[in-house]
């Protein structure tokens, strides 16, 4: 399967790069915080968990996954980019065939918190995946346009047919587990959301040099 060539992949405080195996239902969470990164600004930040400093076209995140059943998945992507520098292209690589998008605006990056955080999870479409262990590889596609290219949280495969959600079920009866966290999903005005379980998230400002001038917004209730 697809191995990235060149430099190694960063080291980094609270990145852990491991194989992701599937959830209950088959589906594969392809976080920041367990992808190999690799690139030059290219960053994990703890704070808010996602992967940020997004700079240039070789600047890209691979995920070591155990693919339960081979099928079409459903793919989301959990992200925030402000308005002003959206648009620019990305691929995502390690399917029969690589599946491009662009990336949208989010009204800004992660200034606030609770109702006012500014991810969004977006199906971007679909990607055929052969059984057993492989690679999927999160790049720009060709050189950037504007600043960034986005703040990343995750990826999210889902299978798409009967078929292989039976089978995926069959495959977690058999001992495969949720390793990934506990997510729940909505169908909402801008697409599919991700809302975490029991745990909270860390929320507050980052390191980009337009977030100094953005105070948090307190959690309501």
């Amino acid at each position: 399967y697809l191995r990235t060539i060149g430099p190694p992949a960063k080291t980094i405080d609270g990145n852990q790069p491991q194989l992701v195996a599937a959830s209950d239902d088959g589906s594969l969470r392809l976080l920041a915080e367990n992808g190999s990164i690799f690139g030059n600004d290219i960053t994990y930040e703890a704070l808010h968990r996602n992967i940020g400093y997004w700079h240039g076209q070789l600047d890209h995140v691979a995920w070591d996954v155990d693919v339960p059943v081979a099928g079409e998945y459903d793919v989301a992507l959990d992200a925030a980019c402000i308005d002003d520098v959206s648009g620019n292209g990305f691929v995502v690589e390690g399917g029969a065939m690589p599946l491009r998008g662009t990336v949208a605006g989010t009204g800004n990056f992660d200034s606030g918190v609770g109702d006012f955080h500014s991810y969004q999870n977006r199906k971007i479409g679909r990607v055929a995946l052969a059984k057993g262990p492989g690679r999927i590889i999160l790049r720009p596609d060709g050189p950037l346009k504007t600043q960034y290219l986005m703040d990343l949280r995750g990826l999210y495969l889902s299978p798409v047919s009967d078929t292989t959600k039976v089978a995926a079920d069959a495959a977690a009866d058999g001992g495969v587990g949720d390793r990934n966290g506990d997510f729940s999903w909505s169908e909402g005005q801008h697409g599919m959301r991700r809302f975490p379980g029991e745990a909270a998230e860390a929320e507050g400002l980052g390191g980009h040099p337009h977030r100094a001038l953005e105070q948090p917004v307190p959690r309501g209730g």
